[in-house]
């Protein structure tokens, strides 16, 4: 039973260190995509907005690669004075930001489950089986007081 629990807290416990990385990733990767694009445009001259084809290929490429992630979409798109902006959607469904507002990264912690996944909880021994829907949820967990 004791190790069960333990069990338990070490997978909820992880569980938040990679919901943390990837909303961490998500930051890094659109300050990168913004340092690129401001370096692409003071090198180059041009302005409105780089394809991501435009930071990545030439011989001294702005970025090895255009970032991508399953918990995050990246776009540049051009604002009202037609500047590049760096957008965020987290997750990739939802309604992109510009990467600058608060929190705009914080739906990158969303795990989503795609359906015939099998989740075990250790506590309790339970496992779910999810078929025939894909569910999107917090990855944020409380556990039961044991005093």
């Amino acid at each position: 039973m004791v190790l069960g629990v333990l069990a338990g807290i070490v997978v909820f416990a992880l569980g938040g260190t990679s919901s943390s990385a990837s909303v961490a990733a998500c930051q890094t990767d659109a300050q990168s995509v913004e340092q690129a694009v401001l370096d692409y445009q003071t090198l180059t001259g041009a302005t409105g907005v780089p394809t991501p084809s435009d930071l990545t290929s030439g011989t001294k490429p702005y970025l090895r690669s255009y970032p991508s992630s399953p918990d995050y979409a990246i776009t540049i798109t051009a604002d009202a004075n037609n500047n590049a902006q760096v957008m965020v959607a987290a997750p990739p469904s939802a309604t992109p930001v510009v990467y600058t507002t608060s929190g705009a990264c914080d739906g990158a912690a969303s795990v989503t489950t795609i359906a015939g996944a099998t989740t075990t909880t250790a506590v309790g021994g339970t496992t779910t089986t999810v078929s025939g829907t894909t569910t999107t949820s917090s990855s944020t967990t409380t556990l039961p007081s044991t005093t």
